[in-house]
């Protein structure tokens, strides 16, 4: 994983709650955005940084559902709503470095673009 840059990682979380929606329903929760990371630094204090790391949720998909993120994990969570949320997280970070070539690519089930 990359090194942590703790200023370009705190703008990336910026970017993803700015820009996009909650990666589950279309779009359509209107809760507060929150940036889920993927991979957790946990109690060991390791240093995770979160750009590519960490796509947009709502609240209760994140952390309060009975099938929410932090309560069944990653992998029954990706079943659950037929996500692939580390393409999600390579898809938002390449869109959040400009990269011109997603122009041309569709994005991967659970890019949903926050109205303007």
């Amino acid at each position: 994983m990359a090194r942590a840059n703790p200023e370009r990682d705190e703008l990336f979380e910026q970017f993803v709650r700015d820009h996009f929606t909650c990666v589950v329903n279309n779009g359509k929760c209107d809760e507060i955005r929150e940036f889920s990371h993927l991979v957790h630094a946990g109690m060991g204090g390791k240093i995770v940084p979160s750009y590519g790391n960490g796509v947009c949720m709502c609240r209760t998909h994140h952390t309060c559902s009975c099938e929410a993120y932090h309560k069944v994990g990653r992998q029954t969570f990706e079943q659950i709503h037929d996500l692939n949320l580390k393409a999600v997280a390579h898809w938002l970070s390449r869109e959040f470095d400009g990269d011109f070539l997603l122009m041309a690519e569709e994005p991967p089930k659970g890019v949903y673009r926050r109205a303007a």
